[in-house]
């Protein structure tokens, strides 16, 4: 497989063959058969992605309507380069940002004041 890159924009379809957009993430740790993609996003919270899986699948409550084909082609736009893949959609689609990871990252990513001028 070809270099990737984070950011890099990837076309596929939904089992009923709607388009789905996905760009690359952990591109640094993609191995040979591998591709990392998160779901593009909209600005609307109504329909932000419509693929929503990760912990809901225990439950039965996953939205799959708008997840990747099980299996399908994903090309990026423009390109005639395309890639096969296979994969299961309720347990391979997870959410990488979830309560935990903010609650135990939240002070590293906090702006920290030292000294006795804080301005307050």
């Amino acid at each position: 497989m070809p270099s990737l890159n984070d950011g890099d924009r990837y076309l596929g379809q939904t089992e009923a063959g709607i388009a789905v957009y996905g760009k690359v993430y952990k591109s640094d740790k993609s191995g040979d058969n591998e591709i990392y993609l998160q779901y593009e996003t909209s600005d609307s919270q109504s329909s932000y992605v419509n693929c929503q899986v990760g912990g809901l699948s225990a439950i039965g409550n996953q939205n799959t309507v708008g997840c990747f084909a099980t299996t399908g082609i994903i090309s990026a736009p423009g390109s005639v380069t395309t890639y096969n893949y296979t994969y299961n959609v309720d347990e391979d689609n997870d959410n990488g940002r979830t309560i935990k990871g903010f609650s135990t990252s939240v002070e590293s990513k906090m702006l920290t004041c030292s000294g006795s001028n804080q301005g307050w």
